[in-house]
């Protein structure tokens, strides 16, 4: 499975989940009954669009507990054996970051994959990547943008990023779920005073101003 969160100034948040389903079997594997769905336990979401290499695909969307859940209806109801078939769920979670002054606050959770009748056909554990795009913020020069996470991500190379993205750090992190287990991301990012820059400029300005004033004097 891959989610992909791209994040824009506003703190509106779109989401790109995928799933990559490979045959691993010696024979055709029925996925008729297969249910994919997320349940994000969120009050709103919006732009609801699924997809696979073919076109739009058919999904569902319901109240579930405090949560929103959705449903993706796979095109094909046979795999082939060794053959993948990947699904996209494309949606949008408005206002879903948090602002804090000039830092942001976002975290993620990712849950195992539920197996239920597919017990003999789904592997033990899920591969999980998860990527965070994070936006542009407006900074003054003599600041600095920063972020941290836990558990540590990796920050992608500029060669590893969509060209359409390489303005922005991406954040990358992967993990193996069990079906019972959550993967969970906290992250803040923002823009910070770079204090060595700053006492420069003070110094310098008093220095200035000083030297103004004594010249003011001078004049007297």
């Amino acid at each position: 499975m891959e989610k992909v969160y791209r994040i824009d100034n506003a703190g509106n948040v779109d989401v790109e989940r995928d799933w990559i389903l490979t045959n691993q079997a010696h024979k055709d594997v029925d996925i008729s009954e297969l249910s994919l769905y997320i349940i994000e336990h969120i009050n709103t979401l919006a732009n609801v669009k699924a997809s696979d290499s073919s076109g739009d695909l058919e999904f569902y969307q319901e109240q579930s507990g405090s949560g929103i859940k959705i449903g993706v209806l796979p095109r094909i109801k046979k795999l082939s054996s060794l053959q993948k078939y990947r699904t996209s769920l494309l949606y949008r979670l408005p206002n879903h970051v948090r602002k804090l002054g000039k830092v942001w606050f976002f975290s993620d959770l990712i849950s195992g994959m539920e197996k239920l009748s597919f017990e003999d056909l789904i592997s033990e554990k899920m591969d999980v990547k998860l990527q965070v795009i994070l936006p542009n913020l407006r900074k003054r020069f003599w600041q600095s943008l920063f972020h941290e996470s836990a558990p540590l991500g990796k920050e992608l190379a500029k060669a590893e990023i969509n060209s359409q993205y390489t303005d922005n750090a991406v954040l990358e992190w992967t993990s193996s779920l069990f079906p019972e287990h959550n993967f969970v991301v906290r992250l803040i990012y923002g823009i910070k005073t770079n204090t060595q820059l700053t006492s420069i400029l003070t110094v310098v300005a008093t220095a200035i101003a000083a030297g103004l004033i004594k010249y003011l004097f001078d004049l007297l």
